[in-house]
């Protein structure tokens, strides 16, 4: 039975870390594209960095109605 892991895990392991890099591509734009909806710069999501605090900022932020018409970041 770890013969066939061992054949299979090496390629699953590349897919899967490609996957996770694509996704994390994904949600940090759009973690961006949030944050320019409700008129904020996207450096602001440094602050999830900081433990505890800059998660609650952020989701914070993410939950804020977006600003009604153009902004600044279009």
């Amino acid at each position: 039975m770890a013969g066939i892991f061992d054949r299979v895990g090496g390629p699953a392991i590349a897919v899967a870390v490609i996957i996770y890099v694509i996704l994390f591509f994904v949600n940090l734009s759009l973690a961006v594209r949030r944050l320019h909806d409700t008129d904020k710069s996207g450096f602001w999501i440094f602050i999830g960095l900081i433990p505890l605090i800059g998660a609650i900022v952020l989701l914070v932020f993410y939950l804020l109605p977006g600003t009604p018409g153009p902004n600044r970041h279009g």
